[in-house]
This record gives structure tokens, sequence and C-alpha cells, in this order.
């Protein structure tokens, strides 16, 4: 218990991100996710305000040789930015409660 206790922020990271994958779209869906795919996968502009640092870091894990489409690849990455920002939020509210 004092493990789960211990680690909760990363388990939780770990955990998230897993469904993520478990969830994750094969393909182009609605809403900004085909934009920005397209984006990240030609080193384009995006609508305001541009998003550079996620364009940029996606372009770069596009280039890597997965045995996967580009758009699943950059999926897996948003998973992950999604799963990073949840242990972000959990560290700053138990900074914040302190």
């Amino acid at each position: 218990m004092s493990f789960i206790k211990n680690n909760f922020v990363w388990l939780s990271g770990i955990m998230l991100f897993a469904i993520y994958l478990i969830t994750l779209a094969p393909s182009v869906v609605q809403i900004d996710a085909g934009e920005l795919a397209a984006v990240q996968a030609t080193l384009g502009i995006a609508h305001p305000t541009g998003y550079p640092i996620f364009t940029i870091v996606g372009f770069i894990f596009s280039k890597f040789p997965l045995p996967i489409s580009t758009i699943f690849q950059l999926n897996v990455l948003a998973s992950f930015w999604c799963a990073s920002a949840v242990v972000i939020l959990i560290l700053a509210i138990k900074n914040i409660s302190a």
C-alpha cells in the first residue's frame, strides 16, 4: 500500500497512458486532430497560436522509423502529452496543498 501511495503520481500517468493507448484513434478524427497531425508531419504552421513546440516535437517524433502509420504515431505522442499533463496537474495540486 505504501508503494502505491508513494508512487501515485507516476502510476496515475502510466495508467492513463495505457488507457489512452487502448482507446487511441487509428487514423484521423474530427476537430483539430487532422490539422495538427498534418502540420506536425509537414512542419507547417497551424492556426493561431501555431503550437510551435508541439509541432517541432511531433515532426521529430514522426521521423522515428516505427512500424506504424504516421498518424497513429502522432496520436501516440498526443497520448503521451495528455498523460504527462495529468502527472503535472497532480504534482501541482500536491505542491499547492502541502
